[in-house]
């Protein structure tokens, strides 16, 4: 895990809850190093994301901690707390514009294949298919949408990069949200989507009961 941002490599954006970072979230950023232009990525909490108005997130020092924890022996990301030190509704279009001027090279923005089929519906959806490239990972049992669709809100020559952008990263079949089901059940199997010092974390702090 790296510190600062090199201004001069190809730079990823990961952002969401992490609430928790699981074994998908880490599959996720190894293989976009692997396999894609990206040489790095910054992994970022959200404060509060606009899909999640109102639902109880675990607090950001917690999350935070966690990431460091999943990522330190992973070479080329960056953990930030951009979201959390500002606060507010957490929009990626404010985060990768503040990002971006920081930056020599074009961002990308690293989604997964639900938030594909959501992106008409994000703010100022059609500046950020303009003005950045992304990386889409595919999600278990989420289908991705048609070309047709995707020329309908974008145009077609977004949908070709869009559809071009998806890689067939290992999917790992659990959500953060069946996660923290199962951890408050205390139920064991919960360790095998978890890295260990991630599990550890949470039981000694007693997150999820």
């Amino acid at each position: 895990m790296q510190e600062t941002i090199d201004p001069t490599k190809e730079t990823g954006l990961f952002g969401g809850t992490f609430d928790p970072v699981h074994n998908g979230h880490v599959n996720i950023v190894t293989e976009v190093l692997a396999r894609t232009a990206v040489e790095q990525i910054i992994v970022m909490p959200a404060a509060t994301p606009p899909h999640k108005l109102g639902a109880s997130i675990s607090p950001g020092p917690d999350r935070t901690a966690m990431l460091h924890l999943a990522f330190d022996t992973q070479p080329g990301v960056i953990i930030s707390e951009l979201e959390l030190n500002r606060n507010g509704v957490s929009y990626t279009c404010d985060t990768a514009a503040l990002l971006q001027a920081q930056l020599e090279q074009q961002l990308h923005l690293i989604i997964g294949m639900d938030s594909l089929c959501e992106l008409p519906a994000w703010k100022a959806a059609g500046p950020l298919v303009r003005d950045y490239k992304f990386v889409i990972c595919r999600r278990p049992g989420v289908a991705p949408p048609s070309v047709e669709d995707v020329s309908r809100h974008f145009g077609a020559a977004a949908a070709t990069e869009l559809t071009a952008a998806i890689i067939e990263a290992t999917e790992i079949d659990v959500s953060s949200s069946e996660l923290r089901a199962m951890l408050q059940c205390r139920d064991k199997a919960a360790r095998h989507f978890l890295t260990a010092p991630v599990c550890d974390y949470i039981s000694a702090h007693q997150l999820y009961r």
